[in-house]
């Protein structure tokens, strides 16, 4: 359904600096990418994009750096 697509991705051990994304199709990012954003050092990272009609979207959770680690990811609509 239309709405606001929330993703939030939190660090939670090993260091992880979490980055996020919303994807338009399946795949590899570039032409595809909708909406990324990185932690930039904080460990948290939230990204948002709306739809006006009826889709399907794909999210992605990545780091920053090659460190590894744990995290939480939430994502809801409104």
């Amino acid at each position: 359904e239309p709405g606001t697509l929330h993703v939030a991705v939190e660090a939670i051990g090993g260091g992880l600096d979490p980055v996020a994304t919303i994807f338009k199709a399946p795949g590899c990012a570039g032409e595809s990418t909708l909406r990324c954003t990185a932690a930039a050092g904080t460990g948290f990272a939230q990204t948002d994009y709306t739809f006006s009609s009826p889709t399907t979207r794909f999210i992605s959770v990545d780091q920053s750096a090659h460190t590894g680690g744990s995290y939480r990811m939430t994502a809801w609509m409104d």
